[in-house]
């Protein structure tokens, strides 16, 4: 559906032209395979594994400046795993 949304390659292309960084997350059916042009199958975050979870939070957490001491790594291992067997239930 966002390959088909003109509104979505609009945004992204605002994003690359405005040199902003964009963080694609997949999750399925959608795959590194799938992705397609939209950009580097290798960049894409899978959303339903721990590592990308985690490098999501990562990424948020450089970009957005965030003290490391402000982040309670139990809480985030809590919700990460709440997110992930929520996941599953759909």
């Amino acid at each position: 559906n966002y390959k088909n949304s003109e509104i979505c390659l609009n945004e992204m292309g605002a994003c690359w032209v405005l040199g902003k960084r964009v963080i694609p997350i997949i999750i399925p059916p959608i795959n590194y395979k799938t992705v397609g042009a939209i950009t580097e199958p290798l960049q894409c975050l899978n959303l339903l594994t721990d590592s990308g979870i985690n490098q999501l939070c990562d990424e948020l957490i450089e970009d957005m400046a965030i003290d490391i001491k402000d982040v309670k790594l139990s809480r985030l291992d809590s919700m990460k795993r709440e997110f992930l067997n929520n996941y599953k239930k759909i």
